[in-house]
């Protein structure tokens, strides 16, 4: 069960998806997948045995700018970084572009504003890991829930709600 609602918050945060990582004891089970004619790579994570981390700053206060800057094992844990990839939108000096939640600590703001561009076409939602549970919301229902996220990035529009 757990896995199935991974699966349908990561498969569903492709729209809404600084740099998501999964930070792992045990490597990510990754299956390539054709859809529709289209190729996709599917990674299932466990939640109960590994972690994923937002990573915008690096120890210095500048922003990982590229993939190839983040570390390969987390000074705290030890555990190697197994799998990483973009997981929001953000500026051009790589602030995020509306909520972003790192370590429990919420460090940019939700946006609920109308504005050019695809972040600002309706609904736009959050990308979020609460403990051992990942979801996808719409922003409003994101803020309304105030789940005790560890992790959330917010980005739109949303291709798909509710499955």
């Amino acid at each position: 069960m757990l896995r199935t609602r991974l699966l349908r918050a990561l498969g569903l945060s492709g729209a809404l998806l600084p740099v998501l990582s999964f930070d792992v004891a045990a490597q990510p089970v990754c299956t390539p997948v054709t859809h529709e004619g289209a190729r996709f790579t599917v990674c299932e994570v466990d939640l109960r045995r590994q972690t994923m981390r937002l990573y915008w700053k690096r120890p210095d206060g500048e922003a990982y700018s590229y993939l190839q800057q983040l570390p390969p094992s987390d000074a705290t844990t030890g555990r190697k970084l197994q799998f990483a990839m973009n997981a929001g939108m953000y500026h051009s000096d790589y602030r995020p572009v509306g909520l972003y939640v790192e370590g429990r600590r919420e460090l940019a703001k939700a946006s609920t504003a109308r504005g050019p561009g695809n972040f600002h076409l309706k609904p736009n939602g959050v990308f979020y890991v609460a403990g051992d549970t990942a979801g996808v919301l719409e922003t409003g229902a994101y803020l309304k829930a105030k789940p005790p996220a560890d992790i959330a990035t917010q980005s739109g529009p949303m291709l798909v709600i509710d499955g």
